[in-house]
């Protein structure tokens, strides 16, 4: 009813008391007993007033009393109904209907029930809905409103409360009362703060549980735009190398320094073009893939590619830098222009070489030659194909030892875009190892080392081998350099003496003999019982060729080496200590020596009567041998006078010695 203050003295207000009154307690004399209803009129300050009174009894009834059993409802005239047409009445003291009533009364009891009819308020919403808009670095958006207005029942109260459904959005007030005919203004704010770039939604909810219409809703949205573009770029978009054999190119970048705090990085837009920083080959949004393929790419031509980053409001970043560029060649290479064989230079000789060397050139192409597939076979016409060996340099050294036969090596080449050629280059060689018994043999590497083997120095067929070694034993000897002009021979069956002696020829370079007096090289032969290198003594040098010769009866490792001779007989020959004293410590120690002696000399040892003592030899050709003064049978010799013969070939010297025990 219309009470904007509630119940109150002197006030503006008119409305309804409605109590249950039983005969129990303070009670028990009342005349009757059941609902009571009192009409309360504020204008009024008493009773005095008997047509309009402050607190007036609405009799059941209808019976104006003091007080008896038919006051209360339904009490003795069963009344169970009081509304705005029934007798008594429930409207205002004007004449306007209040909407108040009661029926189904039940009967008086301590728990009494009846169905109340009350003026239902109903509210109306002045919008249906609130939008915002803000962007995502700004200010949060000015506030909005919207207005509650109950338009239910006359002397009816809306009771209203509030609520929203998101932590960012606000509302001024959340509940209060609106008499009929009354509104209110609702102020709406958000606040942007914690909100990403996008359509964020929400509601504010207004509810009465009395009301005719119970609950009603403002949606309420708000849009946070990004209007900053990415910052950054990209990295540098890569493609499949340098050149490619395919019409469809593929290029991938990465994030780089690209970044978009708001909106995020919502994709990529590709260019790719013949000139850097071109797009005439493709031009357009990829979606957020970092990868793309563009087809229909031309033979010949060089294609650059550079990307920008996207950003969630569709603003685009600055360019990356542009790729290194990728050219289309789409043409096999031709024919390799040249093989050469190193190890077998004349293809109308025989070389004992079984693992050839070989150095593939050209030919010239467009994107280059990565490299050739390659075969060896015994026919003229093979044409290599992928599966068989591969070498990216065009360097190749056999790996497995070939057969003494005619051999082809046939090459295809392969160029930087992937292409291979369909033309071989090859060249013919022939192999030959196998030492005939019944004849003369002649082996000859291609860089000049030589062996002639006559007719019957070997018992049985077998194959030789000729191998350049890159390091020789040191040599204790000082009249001997080592160089690096070495060659080892050998025979597949193992024999290592021969029955009739061979030529053996070794070359050698100017950096094979750096340091090295030429005019004094010799060859020498390793003897592996003796760890000492020993002078082929008809050994010659021959400057012009640059090679070292000599005839040997065995076969083992040979180098070319300097020599310098010892002393001659005619030059002084010493042996000392003289007179040799075992007694002295010193003497003892070191033993006799002999001091400048022939190269490869022999000693004998005789007393003053022809007996031989002891036999010696110079073993390393350094001039110097020592005796510990023991006979061959390794008894000291006695004291006395010894005459030692020292013999170079057909050259004999003798000196004489002493020993003091």
């Amino acid at each position: 009813l219309k009470n904007p203050n509630g119940p109150e003295m002197n006030g503006t207000g008119e409305y309804f008391l409605i109590e249950n009154r039983q005969k129990v307690g303070y009670d028990q004399k009342i005349p009757g007993s059941g609902i009571l209803i009192w009409r309360v009129d504020e204008t009024q300050s008493s009773n005095v007033n008997r047509t309009r009174k402050l607190l007036d009894l609405v009799e059941a009834d209808n019976q104006p009393s003091y007080g008896d059993s038919g006051d209360p409802f339904p009490g003795n005239s069963g009344n169970r109904i009081w509304n705005d047409s029934t007798t008594p009445n429930s409207k205002l003291y004007g004449g306007a209907s209040s909407n108040m009533g009661l029926t189904e009364i039940s009967s008086s009891s301590s728990q009494m029930t009846a169905t109340v009819q009350a003026p239902q308020p109903a509210f109306v919403l002045n919008k249906s809905s609130l939008s915002f808009a803000s962007s995502a670095v700004g200010a949060d958006p000015a506030n909005q409103t919207f207005s509650i207005q109950n338009n239910g029942a006359d002397n009816s109260y809306l009771v209203w409360t509030a609520t929203t459904s998101s932590s960012w959005l606000s509302i001024s007030a959340v509940n209060g009362s609106l008499a009929k005919g009354s509104q209110i203004q609702i102020t709406v704010s958000v606040k942007t703060s914690n909100l990403t770039v996008g359509i964020h939604q929400s509601s504010i909810t207004i509810s009465d549980p009395y009301a005719s219409n119970p609950q009603g809703t403002v949606p309420v949205q708000i849009t946070i735009e990004d209007l900053t573009p990415v910052v950054g770029s990209p990295s540098l978009p890569t493609d499949e190398g340098d050149f490619t054999n395919s019409t469809n190119l593929t290029f991938s970048w990465g994030l780089g320094s690209a970044e978009d705090p708001e909106s995020g990085i919502a994709g990529y837009h590709l260019q790719v073009g013949t000139a850097v920083g071109g797009s005439s080959f493709f031009n357009g949004d990829v979606g957020n893939s970092a990868l793309k393929t563009v087809s229909g790419a031309v033979d010949g031509e060089t294609y650059y590619a550079r990307t920008r980053a996207k950003n969630g409001a569709g603003l685009y970043g600055p360019f990356s830098f542009p790729s290194n560029g990728i050219t289309v060649d789409l043409t096999p290479p031709a024919r390799p222009s040249s093989i050469l064989v190193k190890t077998h230079p004349d293809s109308s000789k025989n070389y004992p070489e079984t693992k050839p060397q070989f150095k593939i050139s050209g030919p010239n192409d467009l994107s280059g030659i990565s490299g050739y597939y390659w075969r060896m076979d015994s026919s003229s016409e093979t044409v290599p194909q992928v599966g068989d060996s591969f070498s990216n340099t065009g360097v190749i050294v056999a790996t497995h030892s070939l057969s003494d036969d005619i051999w082809y090596f046939h090459a295809i080449a392969k160029d930087g875009a992937g292409n291979l050629g369909s033309q071989a280059a090859r060249v013919r060689f022939m192999v030959k190892t196998r030492v005939d018994v019944a004849s003369e043999n002649k082996f000859e590497t291609s860089d000049g080392a030589k062996v002639e083997i006559p007719a019957g120095t070997l018992d049985n067929p077998t194959q030789i081998t000729i191998e350049t070694k890159s390091s020789a034993p040191p040599s204790q000897n000082t009249q001997i350099k080592v160089s690096k002009a070495l060659r080892e021979i050998t025979l597949a069956d193992g024999t290592r003496n021969l029955k009739k002696e061979v030529t053996v020829h070794i070359p050698y370079t100017s950096d094979d003999i750096q340091g090295i007096d030429e005019s004094k090289l010799r060859l020498f032969f390793y003897d592996e019982n003796q760890n000492a290198w020993t002078l082929v003594s008809n050994s010659v040098v021959d400057t012009s060729n640059k090679t070292v010769s000599g005839r040997v009866n065995h076969f083992t490792l040979f180098g070319a080496l300097e020599y310098s001779a010892a002393a001659t007989l005619t030059s002084d020959v010493t042996v000392y200590p003289n007179p040799y004293q075992p007694s002295l410590a010193a003497h003892l120690a070191n033993g006799i020596k002999f001091k400048g002696l022939p190269a490869y000399s022999a000693i004998k040892i005789y007393t003053l009567a022809g007996e031989l003592v002891k036999q010696m030899k110079d073993e390393d050709g350094d001039g110097t041998v020592s005796w510990n003064a023991k006979n061959e049978s390794g008894q000291d010799s006695a004291s006395g006078i010894y005459l030692s013969l020292i013999e170079d070939g057909d050259k004999t010297k003798t000196l004489k010695l002493a020993i003091q025990r």
